[in-house]
């Protein structure tokens, strides 16, 4: 009778929490910038990145398992694994079969590429998209004829070959193909906002495991640091998060001053610099820490399950990666190298400025310190003025935190 309560007790306890440690995060590794396959054979990406420091600030020790796009649903929901990292979009539709938690990727663009600008991707047109994907949903209700794919890669080729007009997918996964493509590939038809964001899946009863990925999260928008993984893989042609939670551009982020700080307010405007041009001071740099690698295979799933190193950004840096940090993990072939996080902080500087150095308007009337400068310092020019020295080099910012150090 002991034996069957301790046996009733530990079924009641597993019904509220379906996951053990390790806990097995799934990836597809063919969707680039977002999860990739490196040249070491293991899972890498923007996901991998986020998902290694959403464990460890959780707590958790976790593990990757690589697993086809077609079939990840349904290893989820057999307890293969234990949550989905994998490009997945948040619908009602997948609500229906799975959990989400909140978003670690704001909503973006999906976009139509093709061998001509002027491709029929309507009525009458043929479009390229992967199976059971939001994509695939909204051609099917386009009117266009849909040709599903398991693999994105599969899509390209269809458009290439000219088995399909175009091909519909997020734009940051197309962006690399058509920039490298030498003029062959264009975008065609309109770009379309799809989902609610990216999110992570988790089986309906693991509701203590969303919970502590969700925690984790919010941590990660308000110090910044999701932003910063978010331009290390994507630069600043990516959505990030301003200081309401909803998608900006990085680079209007950086110019608008728009990353969170770790105390959850916007920065202060860095551009209110002394007319000396001396930069104002940065915070600390960032420490990084080195995730454990474990490797396993999860049954059901192909190829085994790593986890890379985590970065952890500094609380209080722009979403560019701060002076310090570790920008050099394997990045996906094809894909654009994020840009420099560090250049728009002095960008928008008031007094001091490379504009405040102007030859037709001398920032500092004392400057003019040359025989031949005109008295009036409103019409003095640049050949007649020397500069003072304190605020000189506006261009070379003082702030040595500011020197920067791949994207998929």
């Amino acid at each position: 009778m002991k034996k069957l309560m301790l046996a009733a007790a530990t079924l009641a306890l597993s019904a509220g929490m379906g996951y053990a440690a390790p806990v097995r995060i799934a990836s597809e590794g063919a969707y680039p910038p977002y999860n990739i396959i490196n040249s070491s054979g293991e899972l890498d990406g923007l996901e991998v990145d986020v998902g290694n420091e959403l464990c460890k600030r959780a707590g958790l020790e976790c593990v990757w398992v690589k697993n086809d796009w077609d079939s990840i649903l349904p290893n989820l929901t057999s307890s293969n694994f234990d949550a989905i990292m994998a490009g997945m979009s948040i619908t009602d539709e997948r609500r229906q079969e799975i959990d989400f938690s909140q978003n670690y990727f704001p909503p973006a663009s999906s976009a139509y590429a093709a061998l001509s600008a002027d491709a029929n991707v309507g009525e009458g047109g043929v479009v390229a998209a992967q199976t059971s994907t939001i994509q695939a949903n909204h051609v099917a209700s386009s009117g266009a004829t849909l040709l599903e794919f398991a693999t994105p890669d599969e899509t390209v080729s269809a458009m290439r070959n000219g088995e399909a007009d175009a091909v519909f997918a997020d734009k940051d996964y197309l962006q690399p193909i058509v920039d490298e493509s030498g003029g062959e590939l264009s975008w065609a038809g309109e770009d379309v906002a799809l989902g609610e964001g990216l999110g992570i899946g988790f089986r309906k009863s693991d509701t203590e495991l969303k919970e502590k990925f969700n925690t984790a999260i919010d941590e990660m928008k308000a110090d910044g640091s999701l932003n910063q993984l978010i331009v290390k893989w994507l630069g600043d042609d990516g959505m990030v998060f301003d200081a309401d939670g909803n998608g900006i551009l990085a680079s209007e982020a950086k110019a608008a001053a728009a990353p969170l700080k770790s105390d959850g307010e916007p920065p202060k405007a860095e551009m209110e610099q002394p007319a000396t041009g001396d930069a104002p001071a940065t915070g600390d740099a960032p420490a990084t820490g080195d995730a454990s690698q474990t490797e396993g295979t999860a049954p059901g799933t192909e190829g085994t399950s790593t986890s890379g190193d985590s970065e952890t950004p500094a609380p209080d840096a722009a979403p560019g990666a701060p002076a310090g940090s570790d920008t050099t993990s394997d990045a996906p072939a094809g894909s654009e190298a994020p840009a420099d996080g560090a250049d728009a902080a002095d960008a928008q500087s008031a007094a001091g400025s490379a504009d405040g150095a102007d030859a037709e308007s001398p920032a500092n009337a004392e400057a003019a310190t040359d025989a031949d400068t005109a008295t009036d310092t409103d019409t003095a020019t640049e050949a007649d003025t020397t500069a003072d020295p304190d605020a000189a080099d506006v261009d070379s910012p003082a702030d040595a935190s500011a020197e920067t150090a791949p994207a998929s």
